[in-house]
């Protein structure tokens, strides 16, 4: 009888110098240890309720792991087609707000910092994505966050494009000058082909910084020089203006894209 009470004991404290141990080793654990061991339930409910417990704390992650499943979802649902000159939104049951349509896809707002362009078809989406992968180190390019099998999540850029901001009366200053021509260098550093971009693709931030977005070409088209920027600002009948101004502030340039 003694020794069997003696054997009791030491197992009782072998049990408990490893119960302390496991649980002095797990924070997450050690939070709960008490309620569990004074749970009237067997054995068995115990995982379960620290289980529960453990779900009730990760509860905030968990909500945002599964909103951002659900948006996957939502991109799922929503279809987009290849049009004339832009894509049609054939169906969008999200709630999120159209920003743009282009000949590759369409973009939507999902958060306030972040958009996802919808592509007609699966090689668009992959082909932008890898455009935006090798260049994220620039920051003329927006953030890139996820590509999708038809979709890109990217940063939301808040802003008017470059020509709305000129065409409201926004100044074309030095400092927009010279961002303009630091986007075409940036270009030419990240080896795009297309050295070029149109005024409507280019978003004024609050810094007046610009970033450059749809970049579906940029490693397939051959663009040298500025076509399309020179003719956006003729036609706000502002070239005459920047080309006085490059004189000075980029003489090579000038001299390289006076007849544009």
């Amino acid at each position: 009888m003694l020794v069997h009470i003696f054997v009791k004991g030491i197992s009782f404290l072998f049990y408990y110098r490893r119960v302390y141990l496991s649980y002095s080793l797990n924070p997450i654990k050690a939070v709960f240890f008490q309620n569990v061991h004074n749970d009237k339930g067997t054995e068995d409910s115990s995982p379960r309720i620290l289980e529960k417990k453990r779900q009730r704390i990760n509860s905030n992650s968990t909500i945002g792991n599964v909103k951002e499943l659900l948006k996957v979802e939502d991109f799922k649902s929503m279809c987009v087609t290849e049009g004339i000159k832009k894509v049609d939104v054939i169906k969008n049951p999200t709630s999120f707000p159209l920003i743009g349509k282009g000949a590759q896809g369409a973009v939507f707002k999902i958060s306030s910092d972040k958009c996802v362009k919808i592509c007609a078809k699966p090689e668009f989406a992959a082909k932008e994505g890898n455009v935006l992968k090798i260049a994220q180190e620039s920051p003329t390019i927006p953030r890139l966050y996820e590509v999708g099998h038809n979709y890109i999540i990217m940063e939301y850029l808040e802003g008017p494009t470059l020509f709305q901001y000129l065409e409201s009366g926004g100044i074309l200053s030095e400092k927009l000058m010279r961002q303009i021509l630091f986007v075409l260098k940036e270009m030419k550093r990240l080896k795009f082909t297309r050295l070029d971009a149109d005024l409507r693709h280019i978003i004024v931030t609050k810094e007046e910084e610009l970033n450059v977005i749809d970049h579906y070409s940029s490693f397939t088209r051959i663009r040298n020089k500025p076509e399309l920027i020179f003719k956006g600002l003729k036609k706000l009948g502002l070239l005459p203006m920047f080309l006085e101004e490059l004189i000075e502030m980029d003489p090579e340039s000038y001299i390289e894209w006076k007849n544009l």
